[in-house]
């Protein structure tokens, strides 16, 4: 029988391997304003999800036997800084692999995160929705 992503990374040693989202505004030459956080355990199925004043703790342990993955990984590092949170010992960014995957594809294809999950087709909101709930 086949592992489960979860159960693959578990045996890799990790607790928890958590999927993480901040939103967040950013005005130029600034560090980002940080709004709500999401983050889903692919190993233990838990859900975190924090507004405002709730940011204030981590809820994270942030050690060797947890995995951070995030899709332009910088982004939620600017966001753990600002918030004062320590730093993740270990991040799997899907970015750039999505980037080598898809460099061939010239200027005008978009690299953005609901645009690699349509290019696998994985659901997903829209970028409109998306961009309405930013808003």
């Amino acid at each position: 029988m086949q592992m489960t992503i979860g159960e693959r990374l578990s045996s890799f040693g990790f607790t928890h391997a958590w999927s993480i989202d901040f939103e967040f505004v950013a005005h130029p030459g600034r560090k980002p304003e940080v709004v709500c956080m999401v983050a889903s355990c692919i190993i233990t199925g838990k859900m975190i999800k924090l507004w405002g004043e709730e940011l204030s703790i981590c809820p994270f342990d942030c050690g060797d036997d947890e995995l951070f993955i995030a899709y332009y990984a910088s982004a939620e590092a600017a966001c753990f800084d600002v918030l004062g949170w320590p730093a993740p010992r270990r991040v799997l960014d899907l970015f750039p692999e999505f980037r080598r995957i898809t460099n061939d594809r010239g200027p005008g294809f978009k690299n953005g995160l609901i645009n690699a999950l349509a290019f696998f087709e994985i659901k997903s909101i829209s970028a409109d929705l998306k961009e309405t709930m930013r808003d």
